[in-house]
């Protein structure tokens, strides 16, 4: 045998690595998504979720949809120069006040309806999420202009209605739940929560109500635990579960107190930095339930329906896994900036507006100028210092030229100083009760009011049916201790001829 040959090296080979599919070209990889960073103290506290934002959107559209339609069924009563609101005594009671109106360009029943038609449409792209940005703020412009027009008539919900409208212009109101993500998909998941000053402004707008009507409930009655017993008594305002409530007195005062605890303490409770999202798990369904309650009982307008939607932008919503994106996003500084102003304005305004505070005559017309113009102005003053211990209705007698009596309120009807059998039928609308307060005291409105009724009359009558005069009544009871009504009291509160005829209606008897 020969020797041996050179020795044969064989090279190690690492294995080869496992094959992988080929992309495909429908579904591209995609990096695996960064988890998010547990949200921070401000961020649970102040951050809102932008579900329920998109929530809280269509609530206030569908709410301005809702106000538009009542307001339209009185359109020639309070918004025409034919009316009870003419143009003329709008301005003349306004004042120099800083107001502005669009709804004050027009007294043509048309054009006030063309008006309330692009309103509507604003509001209606609003509660779709349709060119949010522009659509939340035509429908807070015609808003406020709708108001001004008719700022005798205004309530504690159309403020907050307006507020609600103002802070929206800080908010991604069409993050969710708007035709704007579904035409216009961004690039990347929107962000789970929103964390801005408008964030923190709205939510610090809805306690702040509460904080401040609580300070001005003065009077022993909330305290005692007799104010929503008293708030019952009101015959004008009260609906049927309210006077089905009255019945059962014995709860009311445990009730008052009830109240009284939830909002302060549970105003208190939303801004809890720990366990934030159990905590409005628990007071916005109990705050949602108390201005339901509140709806169920008595006739005060939109400010339950206002409140409920308020509420809904505070619901926590539902865990679910971050998206790539980060979790919370925030506002640009100048949003920021110019929201911290607005927000600190109102708080002082708040202030300003509580009983002995220094701070309205400190500051003057001139801090007063930008809160008139952007209407930003508010006092949370429904049944305060107590609701009102006495309730009524009015009469207008007049009189026809054959010598015939009838009161014009209640046209078909011989007049009457009878107490109507419902008592808060007599006022169709939160709004012709603050009509009424109106007349009762302000003389200028009176006067248009008793022009009206002649006028209204002697459109449709001649000859012996003609109405010569009116006069304007008020019928008082009072609420008496334990229950119960005083026997009516009568005052005359106006009157005047029809086309300089001397009034003749009988003087009460």
């Amino acid at each position: 045998m020969g020797p041996p040959g050179p020795a044969v090296v064989f090279p190690r080979v690492s294995p080869a690595p496992p094959l992988e599919a080929p992309p495909s070209p429908v579904s591209p990889p995609v990096a695996a998504p960064r988890s998010a960073a547990p949200p921070t103290a401000l961020e649970r506290v102040f951050g809102l979720d932008t579900r329920s934002l998109g929530a809280f959107r269509v609530g206030l559209g569908v709410l301005v949809l809702g106000d538009l339609a009542d307001r339209a069924r009185d359109l020639d009563l309070y918004y025409a120069d034919s009316g009870l609101l003419p143009r003329a005594l709008v301005a003349a009671e306004l004042g120099d006040t800083a107001r502005f109106s669009l709804h004050l360009g027009t007294g043509n029943p048309l054009l006030v309806r063309a008006l309330f038609a692009v309103h509507a449409l604003a509001a209606l792209a609003l509660a779709l999420g349709f060119r949010t940005r522009l659509a939340t703020w035509a429908t807070w412009i015609l808003t406020v202009s709708l108001q001004v027009r008719s700022w005798s008539l205004l309530h504690g919900g159309d403020t907050l209605l307006r507020l609600l409208l103002f802070w929206g212009l800080f908010l991604p109101l069409g993050a969710r739940l708007s035709l704007d993500q579904l035409l216009d998909p961004p690039p990347s998941p929107a962000p789970r929560r929103v964390l801005s000053v408008g964030t923190a402004a709205l939510l610090l707008q809805l306690t702040a109500m509460y904080w401040f009507a609580l300070a001005l409930r003065t009077a022993p009655g909330w305290w005692s635990g007799e104010a929503l017993a008293l708030a019952l008594e009101l015959d004008s305002l009260v609906r049927p579960a309210g006077r089905a409530l009255l019945a059962a007195r014995p709860l009311l005062g445990p009730l008052t107190h009830a109240t009284l605890a939830l909002e302060l303490f549970g105003s208190i409770a939303v801004l809890s930095p720990w366990a934030t999202r159990s905590v409005r798990r628990l007071v916005v369904p109990l705050f949602l339930l108390l201005h339901l309650g509140i709806l169920l009982v008595f006739e005060i307008g939109i400010f339950p329906w206002a409140a409920m939607v308020a509420w809904i932008a505070l619901l926590p919503g539902a865990e679910l896994p971050a998206p790539p994106a980060r979790a919370t996003a925030r506002a640009s500084r100048a949003a920021n900036v110019l929201a911290a102003s607005a927000l600190a304005y109102v708080l002082v305004w708040n202030v300003a507006e509580l009983e002995r505070s220094p701070l309205a005559r400190v500051l003057g017309a001139r801090f007063a100028f930008p809160g008139e113009l952007l209407m930003l102005r508010q006092r949370w003053n429904l049944f305060t210092p107590e609701p009102p211990r006495s309730d009524g209705w009015m009469v207008a007698p007049g009189a026809l030229a054959d010598g015939t009596e009838l009161d014009l309120l209640r046209p078909g009807r011989p007049g009457s100083w009878t107490r109507p059998v419902a008592l808060a039928a007599e006022y169709p609308s939160a709004r012709a009760w603050m009509y009424a307060s109106r007349v009762r005291e302000s003389a200028p409105t009176r006067a248009v009011f008793i022009a009206w009724l002649c006028r209204s009359w002697n459109e449709g009558h001649d000859g012996a049916r003609r109405l010569t005069g009116v006069e304007v009544w008020t019928v008082t009871e009072d609420t008496l201790p334990g229950g119960g009504k005083s026997a009516p009291r009568r005052a005359r509160v106006g009157g005047a001829a029809c086309e300089g005829t001397p009034p003749t209606p009988g003087s009460g008897s």
